[in-house]
């Protein structure tokens, strides 16, 4: 089973690691960009910046309501190849949905559940390390 271990600041309680992500229809890692991403476990859905939309020029599929912080939200949604380098392997989802969120200062990518189901993801704040295994 491939594993990603990173490092991470428990005074920031924060989870960041490289997401690549290309446009539905680019294959190829000459096509993707890589992006910083925020792991989010309280996310039921994976989202994207208006740079990550602008940067690879897609275009709307639908619009989705979302529950969130601010309470009841519509919000476009996307697709997108999206890929978690682990080393030599990479975990990819071709033609993954993504919601649209306003602008970060520190990320362009959350990570939620619907990404973050597909393998294990323990965190351990005594060593300040995260690991996301498939």
């Amino acid at each position: 089973m491939p594993c990603l271990s990173i490092p991470f600041d428990v005074r920031q309680r924060q989870l960041f690691l490289d997401v690549l992500l290309c446009e539905p229809n680019g294959e190829g890692v000459e096509n993707y960009t890589s992006y910083k991403g925020l792991i989010d476990t309280g996310a039921t859905n994976s989202c994207i910046s208006a740079r990550v939309v602008n940067d690879l020029q897609l275009s709307i599929v639908g619009f989705q309501e979302l529950h969130g912080v601010a309470g009841l939200t519509k919000a476009p949604y996307y697709f997108v190849n999206l890929s978690v380098p682990f080393g030599a392997t990479e975990f990819v989802t071709p033609t993954f949905r993504v919601n649209g969120f306003s602008a970060q200062d520190h990320f362009d990518v959350l990570l939620g559940m619907d990404v973050l189901s597909k393998g294990h993801l323990s965190i351990d704040g005594f060593a300040g390390r995260f690991t996301f295994c498939l």
